[in-house]
């Protein structure tokens, strides 16, 4: 990794709050960063999963929101379409880029399993977007997923609940 982490008086808070930062290498290493009981990186299926709770707009998905936690705490006003509708619950994490951190509460991005890959969530020009960024020398935060298990695929009567389909039916 490229930095040691002291808890020290407020950082403590500051850590719970946003998470850490880690680079692809900590990241995408087994032996540093171990998810266990089927928790793992998200691979692009994931990523695609993930996206078909969106809306794509040309080559961006522009209703992010629908994925962002709701708290001013978290992303800088207006936090435009912010619903977190799905409890995926983002924050707005920033990065650290150049040898500083930077876009605290109005970018966050996620390693994937692919290599210089990333998930990215940002707050543009009054937008939500939710695309991809492939620095590999940056810092970003770990969002870790798996697959759901057939008691949280249910309805509470113990039907089995489709995968997503959209308005469209896709």
């Amino acid at each position: 990794g490229f930095y040691e982490v002291e808890i020290q008086g407020t950082f403590a808070r500051k850590v719970c709050k946003f998470g850490l930062l880690y680079s692809e290498d900590v990241a995408n290493d087994p032996n540093l960063v171990a998810p266990t009981d089927g928790w793992r990186l998200p691979t692009e299926a994931d990523v695609d999963d993930l996206h078909s709770f969106t809306t794509r707009v040309d080559n961006e998905y522009t209703d992010g929101g629908k994925l962002k936690s709701t708290s001013s705490n978290y992303w800088d006003a207006p936090n435009t379409g912010a619903e977190n509708l799905f409890g995926f619950d983002v924050r707005g994490a920033g990065v650290f880029a150049l040898w500083s951190f930077i876009q605290k509460k109005i970018d966050s991005s996620f390693w994937t399993s692919s290599e210089k890959n990333a998930l990215r969530f940002k707050a543009d020009g009054g937008i939500s977007l939710i695309g991809q960024t492939s620095h590999s020398d940056n810092l970003y935060s770990i969002r870790f997923c798996r697959d759901a298990t057939p008691t949280e695929l249910s309805y509470p009567n113990g039907e089995v609940v489709d995968d997503y389909i959209d308005g469209d039916n896709n």
